[in-house]
């Protein structure tokens, strides 16, 4: 016999430990003193030749609790009494007597005294094993039956894990109020920043109403629950993620028959992911569209999401102006206690810290340096009073942003350490390769080339994916592309390639390109850097009149951060061409 369980087995402890117990619960042997003999021949006795069927024919054998164990299985791995209870629907000593005899033939392990007690399965097989031996329509009735009982005795474990009643009545197959309870369960998810459990909350609410089939109200609760999922997909896999840009068409596609605040939050998604792709006609059109539907409607958060879409596809444009009047009128409008709510049904972000943060990346392009750096110091001080980690480390993108137009190298490299740590503990990989981009930067302009532009390019290959927006901007960074908002400091740099390979015209009309075109956007610090890279090779080709020229009333321009870089040596260039002019 112990030759047989061996070779049965395989040796695995615990297919040994439940075989055993099938062999001697089944009466084949007979205990002695000191051991156990057979009571008929070895060829008699049939050994289980599976872990599965070892568990069955133990659960076959309590036939009188198998209705009980069966109950737990499907409550779960661990169970309550009260639960059980509730759910099993028969009388307690009776409850109470099968409950023990399954804790003495150790299928389960109790903790604690009825009606307190709690009860764990031994293993995970034990459970399976019991589940499985429900037939398909009792065990949809069981399922409704405990969703049931979750709604009339534990109305507290419904509001604080919506997921669970959603479980039961979905493997019950009433999909209608479980749809309801998993977007429940997704809002609840997404109110303590856990995305990617909103996204699969959501998923599943979409899958079952998909199921469902034509009814009235499917296209309205459809779109209702595409603009859900659209935040948490593009807090997770990025806005310009194929799964975002997805979820928002298919939302607008949807015909309700209605302007309502779900079709606005459609659009506002579909426009986030067409600015963060690239295609900026199409979000330029749909933020036009949006500020007109924001004003039709009149509430007052669909008018400041109206200016939120303005001053976002503004920006990457390149309509600094636009940006600053939209930016302004985000700020005056937003109120804090009025207006987080929406971090959560559009964007994923705080309004009012995404106001801040872009007015300041304008007003550093447009030659307020210190202007740039108060907004978006307020802006990661907002975003850290939110507890909102999505909206902290947008603010922080932003910002460091901000800090490279103005080439403050040691703030950007602090605020990057910051951002890499809070995306990594909150799961956002495109914002931790924004922190590992800035990061390298910080490190190549301190001088340390190699280790920086490495860091620079895993960065992006990381940030890209999920914001295509940013690429032109971050290869410009490295060194070459184009983009709306970045396109002047593209033109300027591809003239510095120019001018070192030789070719002086061509790199002038570079140049000459890059001032037209920041003037033209009103990026004046752009404008200054373009300016002084054009009169440096005038002052290297002996043209130091035109160049002091060009660069003396763009220098003169400015009130503000005479400490930045660009501002700096633009100073030490005009000294030089003043000197070379009085000799």
């Amino acid at each position: 016999m112990i030759n047989q369980i061996l070779v049965r087995t395989d040796g695995v402890p615990l297919f040994i430990e439940e075989l055993t117990k099938t062999v001697l619960e089944s009466g084949l042997l007979r205990k002695r003193e000191h051991d156990y003999v057979l009571d008929g021949p070895l060829a008699t006795v049939a050994i289980p030749t599976t872990l599965h069927d070892s568990l069955m024919a133990r659960l076959d054998r309590l036939t009188s609790v198998r209705r009980v164990a069966q109950v737990g299985a499907a409550l779960g791995r661990q169970f309550s009494h009260e639960l059980l209870h509730a759910a099993a629907e028969m009388p307690e000593r009776q409850l109470s007597d099968a409950l023990e005899q399954l804790v003495r033939a150790e299928l389960l392990f109790q903790r604690g005294t009825p009606p307190s007690a709690q009860y764990t399965f031994k293993h995970a097989l034990v459970q399976d094993v019991a589940y499985a031996s429900l037939l398909r329509a009792n065990r949809q009735q069981l399922h409704a039956r405990i969703a049931r009982a979750y709604e009339t005795h534990f109305p507290e474990v419904v509001r604080a894990e919506p997921e669970l009643v959603a479980h039961h009545f979905t493997e019950a197959g009433l999909s209608e109020a479980a749809i309801e309870y998993w977007q429940q369960a997704g809002d609840l998810a997404m109110a303590r920043s856990g995305h990617s459990e909103a996204i699969r909350h959501f998923s599943v609410a979409l899958d079952l109403l998909t199921r469902l089939g034509e009814k009235p109200d499917r296209a309205a609760k459809e779109l209702e629950i595409c603009v859900k999922l659209g935040p948490a997909l593009m807090m997770v896999k990025g806005p310009a993620s194929p799964e975002a840009d997805a979820i928002y068409s298919r939302a607008v596609a949807l015909e309700t028959g209605e302007e309502s605040s779900a079709r606005f939050k459609a659009l506002w998604g579909r426009c986030y992911c067409s600015m963060a792709s690239g295609r900026l006609s199409e979000a330029a059109a749909d933020a036009e569209e949006l500020f007109a539907f924001a004003q039709r409607l009149g509430a007052d958060d669909l008018v400041l999401e109206g200016h939120h879409a303005k001053w976002s596809a503004s920006l990457w444009c390149g309509s600094l102006a636009a940006v600053d009047e939209h930016s302004q009128e985000g700020i005056s409008r937003y109120d804090c206690t009025r207006h987080h709510a929406l971090a959560f049904t559009f964007s994923g972000h705080d309004p009012g810290v995404c106001a801040r943060g872009v007015k300041a990346i304008s007003m550093a392009l447009s030659g307020f340096p210190q202007r740039a750096m108060e907004l978006g110091a307020e802006a990661l001080t907002l975003a850290r009073s939110l507890s909102h980690p999505y909206t902290l480390v947008l603010a922080m993108w932003q910002f460091g942003i901000a800090l490279q137009v103005v080439r403050q190298r040691r703030s950007c490299g602090d605020l990057a350490t910051e951002l890499i740590e809070l995306s990594q503990e909150h799961d956002f990989p495109a914002m931790r390769g924004a922190g590992m981009f800035f990061s390298g930067w910080a490190t190549a302009d301190g001088g340390e080339l190699e280790q920086g532009i490495a860091l620079m390019e895993q960065g992006f290959a990381l940030f890209s994916v999920g914001r295509r927006i940013t690429r032109p901007y971050m290869l410009a960074t490295l060194a070459s592309a184009k983009a709306d908002w970045w396109l002047a400091e593209v033109h300027r740099l591809r003239g510095r390639l120019l001018v070192a390979r030789g070719q002086h015209d061509e790199g002038e009309a570079c140049f000459r390109r890059a001032i037209e075109v920041s003037s033209e956007q009103r990026a004046t610090m752009l404008e200054l850097r373009a300016a002084t890279s054009l009169a440096r090779l005038w002052n290297d080709r002996g043209r130091n009149a035109e160049a002091h020229d060009l660069l003396a009333p763009i220098y003169g321009w400015f009130t503000e951060g005479f400490e930045t870089l660009d501002l700096k040596e633009a100073e030490i260039l005009l000294d030089v061409l003043a000197s070379a002019h009085e000799a």
